[in-house]
């Protein structure tokens, strides 16, 4: 009689056209409905780092009561004090526009001049026609929606951290055993303190890298380092390409600002190796193997996110992964999740429990 121990089952054609369809489904909700999930998502990060910086506060001796709206003010303080920095900065730079505009003429035309005379007119009519200040303008037209967003995120933080408590208690009682709540209870909190661990890191790092930055372009007279400073911040928190811009934007202004190369090559140079250090020595050392996230699925995570959800996705994409691999390596059925987008195979805190064998003339002991 043959062995049919080792003979694998058929793949049920209707259970793989179901996921085909759900995941179609989930795909087509994540676009769709970008503008109704992505402030919410926003809103769970912002939830948790209010929580970090309530927990600190509160191991200084503060109550829950005085803890909580100084956590609140403080984010605030800090978003406000980054929008001013922008907003301080634009009659500047508009009038510094016409000078960088007339350099960059100069540079391309020098490097096009064996294209001929034509080329370089054609050049110099279309940049003649760049209205920048009109841009702006639009841009800043745009900045009533942006506010909106921003109040409905605040919002929404606000309601989340208040009901904490009421909704992971929600959430554990859908377990149907104690067991189940308990695990439910174990991947919640993982899930927050590996979020909470990457951004506490990473905001660290990134004031690191601002700062570094903003004394070596304040060293050489870079126009508009405070911005620079900032904008290489916030582009610390897209992976790898956000490294790389913060270098290219201010070498780029250099570029045209300057006469010289030399301020151009030492901006490449010096950043590049700050960007380097910071990014794979430091942070490694830092965030340890908590999320275990290879760079090939950083890069297609980013790629991804950034395709459904535009820019907020390509500083959500980490965060969102990471937290797919922590559920992945806590829920059994959704392991395949953690072993697709992990750099290694990752560690399960949970496994089936054996099946109890009885042996003869005993009863198996029952699981409830």
């Amino acid at each position: 009689m043959p062995a049919t121990d080792n003979i694998i089952p058929p793949v049920s054609v209707h259970s793989t056209a179901v996921k085909i369809i759900a995941a179609g489904v989930v795909l087509t909700g994540l676009v769709y409905g970008a503008g109704f999930l992505i402030p919410i998502v926003v809103a769970l990060i912002v939830v948790n780092i209010l929580e970090a910086i309530v927990e600190r506060l509160e191991k200084l001796g503060l109550t829950a009561l005085l803890a909580v709206p100084i956590a609140i003010a403080f984010v605030l303080l800090a978003l406000v004090g980054l929008i001013l920095v922008f907003i301080s900065q634009i009659d500047a730079f508009l009038a510094a526009w016409p000078r960088y505009l007339e350099r960059l003429q100069t540079i391309a035309a020098n490097l096009l001049t064996g294209l001929g005379e034509e080329w370089v007119g054609r050049l110099r009519t279309q940049w003649g026609a760049l209205d920048l200040t009109n841009r702006i303008s639009a841009a800043l037209g745009s900045v009533g929606g942006v506010i909106l967003n921003f109040l409905v995120v605040v919002l929404y933080a606000g309601f989340l951290l208040a009901d904490r408590g009421r909704i992971a208690r929600r959430l554990i009682s859908l377990g149907e055993s104690h067991a189940d709540r308990a695990q439910t209870f174990a991947t919640l909190a993982k899930i927050s303190d590996g979020i909470r661990q990457y951004l506490f890191v990473k905001t660290v790092l990134s004031v690191a890298t601002g700062a570094l930055s903003y004394a070596i372009l304040h060293w050489l007279g870079v126009d508009f380092a405070e911005i620079w400073a900032v904008i290489i911040f916030l582009l610390n928190y897209i992976p790898s390409i956000g490294s790389v811009l913060g270098v290219v934007f201010p070498a780029l202004l250099a570029l045209v600002q300057f006469d010289t190369l030399e301020p151009f090559l030492i901006i490449v140079g010096v950043l590049a190796v700050i960007q380097f250090v910071i990014g794979n020595v430091i942070e490694p050392m830092m965030m340890g193997r908590s999320f275990n996230l290879g760079a090939f699925t950083v890069i297609v995570a980013l790629m991804f996110w950034s395709a459904i959800w535009g820019i907020a996705g390509a500083f959500l994409a980490v965060p969102i992964t990471a937290a797919f691999v922590i559920l992945g390596r806590e829920v059994v059925v959704w392991l395949w999740i953690a072993v697709l987008l992990s750099h290694e195979r990752p560690r399960t805190s949970r496994t089936p429990a054996p099946t109890a064998v009885a042996e003869p003339g005993t009863t198996a002991p029952s699981s409830t």
